[in-house]
């Protein structure tokens, strides 16, 4: 299913109006017109009151099902954010001595400014720590700046990111958790 998520529909209302576009709700409507129609037309007589009712009011309730099942399958999607993704490396700015990078990550919830990070990268399907850093800056269009703040065996690897080598770039991974070993190696 496809889901067009943005800040426009962030409230419960463009969620429910998403929900009514994806659960394709205008044929949903147009079924429960037809079903209307024909109960009118074929059913006896004598059960024609009690359905002209009863039928209607099935369609409406199975179509809010229908909706909000969407909209909850939408709400429940979205509720768990994926890490971002690495979009940029740069030399740390000059007022930093000991900072190793700063990368630019896709827009996240998860983090918040001058929070502590942790960097890590996939080789082989493991991702190895390779550095601990902090929320920079968190810019206006949700990107994340983190400053990686001490390198944790990654070395000269780090030019590389600096300069925007895409195959290091795709191995990046940061999360907004720092394991307890890194922290005791910086006391």
């Amino acid at each position: 299913m496809k889901s067009i998520h943005s800040k426009q529909n962030a409230t419960f209302s463009g969620l429910i109006i998403e929900s009514f576009w994806l659960s394709q709700g205008a044929i949903v409507t147009f079924l429960g017109f037809v079903f209307t129609i024909i109960g009118f037309l074929f059913l006896p007589k004598e059960l024609k009151i009690g359905l002209r009712f009863v039928i209607p009011m099935a369609m409406v309730a199975v179509y809010m099902i229908l909706v909000m099942s969407f909209a909850a399958w939408s709400s429940f999607s979205h509720a768990f954010p994926v890490n971002p993704s690495l979009r940029y490396g740069l030399q740390p700015p000059l007022g930093l001595p000991n900072a190793v990078a700063l990368l630019l990550f896709d827009p996240s919830p998860l983090y918040a400014h001058d929070s502590i990070v942790s960097l890590y990268f996939l080789e082989n399907e493991f991702e190895r720590l390779i550095g601990v850093g902090r929320v920079y800056n968190i810019q206006e269009d949700g990107k994340i700046q983190v400053l990686v703040m001490r390198d944790m065996g990654f070395g000269n690897e780090w030019q590389s990111l600096a300069q925007n080598d895409a195959i290091k770039m795709k191995g990046i991974r940061v999360k907004p958790t720092v394991p307890s070993y890194a922290m005791e190696l910086s006391e």
